[in-house]
């Protein structure tokens, strides 16, 4: 399930966030030849994992205009307002 993969529990060394920045960069290179959910699914994924929300949130409503039923785009949405909510709380 998406939400579990945003605990804070994942690697982010400067490493691992080079890594995650190839595998966008990829990722946009498909997305541009053959569109689907799952990718942009995991951009936005990406993005959120970098700290970059407003950038996955721009990712996810590019996603929902064309495939509004796919549900992990909704919950990574939810989750980028559960994350603001926090920093505004505290």
């Amino acid at each position: 399930m998406v939400i579990e993969r945003y605990h804070g529990d994942f690697d982010d060394s400067d490493a691992e966030r080079e890594r995650r920045a190839g595998e966008r960069r990829k990722l946009r290179e498909r997305i541009t030849d053959s569109p689907n959910a799952v990718l942009y699914a995991r951009i936005a994924d990406l993005y959120l994992r970098d700290g970059r929300g407003p950038d996955a949130a721009h990712v996810c409503e590019g996603g929902l205009a064309l495939y509004p039923s796919h549900g992990e785009l909704y919950l990574i949405l939810g989750e980028l307002l559960r994350l603001a909510e926090e920093a505004g709380g505290a």
